[in-house]
């Protein structure tokens, strides 16, 4: 966890996502400008200069601590949850008014933007989770990792049986908009700390158990990088619904029914489950493989990311929160890697670069798998 308080950490999740929501903001503008209103014109330069202010703001400070040789203070993961998360809850707000629906959406050719604003915001508010992780939790050995979980838990609990049992909703009426403001602000800061607390048990259960996670590490990885991937594809498709009849409809995530999700799934999962063998020529191959199958993993990554604060709300309906939180394992596995050779970093950097022209491309609609 202390080398989340990196400077390059805030280029990574901070400044890169911001540049390419820029880019991909302004080929919008260029394409639709002229049909804009005075109203959306504003809007645009509202959440641009708001957006913009804060990555010069963040990035000066991760350059100043560069070049002072200093760490990233633990403070910082407020200033990210305050700055980000009113971002994101005025962006959704003003949302018709950014862009009307007035305007054609076939004109979008680079996809869904405001998708895209929620997918490159996202990693900023789950590394300021984990900044908060660190910072409050300074004893490890003496801080009780199951109470944070069954906290984690209490918060989708809680709103299940508000929804479900209790039917508040029909029991008392929210209408107008100072109620719609204050559920939303209680949605999100229970998603925050369900969050949290989660992150946090999972923390405190790896550092106090390293020893036993290594020596029966199939035990875990199997069905977190294997099973829960195939689950989640599976109920993102539909074979399993409550009634347990087969349905193919397009799911929440979008239409992964192509049997290559599938056994991509599981052949990312294999790769991530073998061990790093001895001969250096058998370790640059599977880690070579990983960062292949690395594209894969990035690509469900960005797809899962903008639902995450869903992951709560999930509990409540038939999808398993897991669904949504699986894709950080295995990228956690390819980005930090027990071994790193200067051969594996030049495949990992073109991985990467892979990764982005699929991801456009997709965006486009010009990749389809039958």
């Amino acid at each position: 966890m202390k080398t989340l308080h990196k400077p390059f950490w805030i280029y990574l999740l901070v400044t890169l996502p911001a540049i390419v929501l820029f880019f991909l903001f302004a080929g919008a503008y260029n394409v639709i400008g002229s049909l804009l209103e005075e109203e959306n014109i504003y809007y645009w330069k509202l959440f641009g200069g708001w957006l913009g202010g804060m990555t010069l703001l963040f990035t000066g400070y991760a350059v100043y601590c560069q070049f002072t040789k200093k760490t990233i203070h633990p403070l910082l993961c407020i200033f990210l949850l305050a700055g980000y998360l009113s971002f994101l809850y005025l962006y959704f707000e003003k949302s018709s008014d950014i862009l009307s629906w007035n305007i054609p959406r076939w004109m979008m050719f680079q996809g869904d933007l405001h998708m895209y604003a929620y997918t490159f915001i996202m990693p900023v508010l789950l590394y300021a989770v984990l900044l908060l992780v660190d910072w409050l939790t300074p004893d490890v050995q003496h801080t009780k990792g199951w109470v944070s979980f069954l906290i984690s838990l209490a918060f989708p609990v809680t709103w299940y049986l508000l929804v479900n049992v209790i039917n508040i909703f029909r029991a008392y009426d929210f209408e107008g908009d100072s109620w719609r403001h204050i559920l939303t602000i209680i949605f999100i800061v229970s998603t925050v700390l369900f969050l949290f607390f989660l992150m946090r048990s999972i923390y405190l259960l790896i550092s106090k158990k390293s020893e036993f996670f290594k020596k029966y590490s199939l035990a875990w990885k199997i069905p977190l990088v294997i099973a829960f991937p195939l689950l989640g594809l599976a109920l993102n498709n539909g074979i399993f619904d409550l009634k347990g009849t087969a349905r193919h409809a397009v799911g929440i995530f979008g239409d992964f029914s192509s049997s290559w999700f599938s056994i991509l799934a599981l052949v990312t999962g294999i790769l991530l489950c073998l061990g790093s063998p001895q001969d250096k020529k058998l370790r640059l191959a599977l880690y070579a493989a990983r960062c292949f199958s690395y594209v894969f993993t990035v690509y469900f990554f960005l797809v899962f990311v903008p639902y995450f604060p869903l992951s709560i709300g999930s509990i409540m309906g038939k999808y398993c929160s897991i669904v949504l939180l699986w894709p950080l394992l295995p990228l956690s596995r390819l980005l930090f890697p027990s071994r790193i050779t200067p051969t594996g970093v030049r495949c990992t950097t073109r991985s990467i670069r892979f990764t982005s022209r699929i991801f456009r491309r997709s965006s486009r609609g010009s990749i389809r798998f039958r």
